[in-house]
This record gives structure tokens, sequence and C-alpha cells, in this order.
């Protein structure tokens, strides 16, 4: 018979807030025992004497770093303490009266950064320079139309950039977010956003060509070197396409599948049940849709879905959430997203959906219908709409 799991929340806090003390109390201690080594160095000040302050220093400094990783520690259990309260109050509230779960819980995470932090939106995801700046160079040292002055002065502008450590923005980053948040569901573990984009860089080549054509592009015409849609170069698009994260997907064991289902203007139910299955066969669903292109260009909305008790975002409280990478109906206002569908609800016979949107990197709840008219153009082919499943690869 398996063991069974059992989580004591206030022996965990408990445990931490101990660790927080020992660290105090350590920190402390090793300050006392600095003063001292001071104290006895100053007063041999012969050659002994400074071999004992330099080994006394040696010793401080790997004391110092245990300390660190003990104040890890702590924060750690915090941090997973923090993460598992939400959880249960989103299942409490998902499994209220009147409420069906239809997708197991807890589903897709959210994108994190090296540190295992949730990041705060896709827009901190950056095209690293120095894997990609001696290709970049060899691009402009190719293109002809460049006289051997001009070549001279865009290097320039590239060293400069990495002596000042200038970041290249990558605004368009929403599908690798989204492959992100897939990639750690499937592994079990956590894959960092910036790491799938770093990894794009490395191991696919087309994507790597179109980076390298945009950011040249900039450079030529004197703009803030972005990776945007602002290149005026045929081939210099850095969106992302389902190729795109098929084949980044492979090199983590990982499998982007594109499906079909009836078009959901005219079979809600059909796509319903389609997506269901793909969810309840462990598998994860990635759909382009079409969100509102800014958190400026219109007010904050309040964080709840109308005319219903539900949050329209679960990482946040009450009050208003910013509305960037809100879905709107296709044909309106907007811009092709990315978002991954966390889970299917039911809730006072009401079908609902909670998407992992990149944009502001957050979970969004949505009414049915509402994410169908969404669904983006590129997706919609006459009867069939498209959508792409990602599972992990059986070797």
């Amino acid at each position: 018979m398996a063991p069974k799991l059992q989580v004591n929340p206030q022996a965990i806090l408990e445990a931490g807030q101990r660790l927080r003390a020992w660290e105090a109390r350590w920190a402390a201690a090793r300050e006392r025992c600095q003063q001292t080594a001071r104290a006895l160095a100053g007063a041999v000040r012969a050659v002994p004497g400074q071999r004992f302050e330099a080994a006394a220093e040696t010793t401080m400094t790997r004391l110092a770093a245990a300390s660190e990783r003990v104040d890890a520690l702590a924060r750690t259990l915090a941090h997973a303490m923090d993460r598992l309260e939400a959880a249960f109050q989103q299942a409490a509230r998902l499994v209220a009266p009147g409420s069906e779960v239809r997708s197991p819980l807890p589903t897709v995470p959210l994108a994190v950064g090296p540190d295992g932090e949730r990041l705060p939106s896709q827009f901190v995801i950056q095209i690293p320079l120095n894997p990609i700046r001696a290709d970049l160079e060899k691009m402009i040292d190719a293109d002809p139309s460049l006289t051997a002055e001009r070549k001279a002065e865009l290097k320039e502008k590239i060293q400069k950039m990495a002596d000042q450590h200038t970041p290249i923005p990558y605004n368009l980053a929403c599908g690798w977010v989204a492959l992100s948040m897939t990639l750690s569901h499937q592994l079990g573990r956590p894959i960092p956003a910036q790491e799938v984009v770093n990894r794009a860089l490395e191991t696919h080549p087309g994507f790597r060509d179109r980076v390298l054509r945009n950011l040249a592009s900039d450079l030529q015409a004197n703009r803030t070197v972005k990776a945007d849609s602002l290149a005026d170069v045929e081939g210099a698009w850095v969106t992302t396409g389902t190729t795109d994260l098929k084949t980044v997907a492979q090199t983590y064991g990982v499998t982007v599948e594109s499906f079909t289902t009836p078009a959901g203007d005219r079979d809600p139910d059909a796509v319903w049940e389609h997506i269901g299955e793909r969810l309840r066969r462990k598998e994860d669903v990635i759909a382009l849709v079409n969100a509102a292109p800014s958190n400026y260009a219109e007010a904050p909305i309040p964080n709840q879905v109308p005319g219903t008790g539900l949050r329209f975002s679960e990482e946040h409280g009450e009050g208003s959430v910013p509305a960037g990478g809100r879905l709107r109906p296709w044909g309106s206002n907007g811009v092709p997203h990315w978002v991954v569908v966390n889970q299917l609800e039911e809730h006072n016979g009401e079908r609902f959906v909670v998407i992992n949107n990149p944009f502001n990197n957050r979970t969004e709840r949505y009414r049915w219908e509402d994410f169908l008219k969404a669904i983006d153009g590129q997706k919609r082919h006459g009867s069939q709409w498209g959508f792409l499943a990602v599972s992990r690869r059986e070797d």
C-alpha cells in the first residue's frame, strides 16, 4: 500500500521561522568571530597574524555562503506555502455548490524566470546579444548595399551595446512563453521562458536568421534595437508559428501536434469536447486568439467575470487588473496572440475556460462563448478550427 502524503502547513511555516531565527543568530555569531579575528591579527602584526587574518576571512566567506543558503531555503518554504494556499483556495472555489471541475487540478503553471519566480509579463524576455553577435556582424559584412564605412559604424554600435550590456527587448515572445508553460507542465519541472528563447536561437536556424534580420534592420534604420514587428526587411518577422514551436519543443523531448475541431461558431459543444478530451489525456492545449495589444489603450478592468461571483484572474484579489492581452472577438481591434488552455469549468450551468495568458503572465477566466469568438482567423479554416496539443514524447 502506497504511503499517504500529508502536508502540515503550520509545521512548514514554523520550520521556516526557525531557519530565519537561526540565520539571524548565525550572522551575529559570525560578526563576533570576525571582530575577534581582526583584533588578534591587529595584536600580532607579524606574518603569522596576517596569515591568520586571511584564513579567518576565507572561513567567514564560506560561512556567509552557508547562511545565505539557509535564508534562501526559508524563502523557498514560504513561497511554496503561498502557492499551496492559492491552489487550495482556487480548488475550493471550483468545487463550491453549483460548480463542476472538468479538468485535473492543478494544471499548467505560469511562466517563470531563472529563479523560479513568476514573471511579471512576457515583456521581460530579451534577445541575448553575445550568442548571436558574431552572426549579426557577418550579416552586416555580407550586405552589398552597405559601404565599408557604414559597416564599420554599425559594428561599432554593436560593440557599444555589448560594452554597455544594452538589453534587446523581445516584444513578440508570447509563443515561446506559452510553450515554456506547457514544457514545465509536461516535464514536471520549471522551464524558464528565457531559456526557451535562448534554446530557440541556438537550435532553430530559421528563427535565429529572422531575429538577425530584424536586428540588422533596426541598426541600419537607426531605430532602437529590439525584436519586434517594425523590421522592413522580408523574412524578418520574429513572431512564432506552429513550426517554430514544434521545432524547439522536440529538443526537450516534447511533441507539439496540430489538431482540428469543428468550427466553434457552428458547434461550440464539439470544441468543448475535443479540448476537454485532450486535457483528460494530460495533454496541454495552445490556442491562437485575438487580444488587446496594450495595457495602456484602455483603463484597468474589474477582477471579476461580469454577472458571476468568479474572479477574472486567480493571481489577483479584489479590485482591478490591467486590460492588456485581454481576449477580444476576432475581427475587432487586436493582435494574434498565443495562450494556453488551463481548465474547462462549469458554474451554475454555464461554461467557462481558464487560460494562461503570457501577456501579463496570469490566469484569465472567460465565458466559453467569448473564448470561441476570440479564436484568431489564422486558425479558422472553414468548417474546421485549429489548435495545438502538447505532450511528452514517449521514447
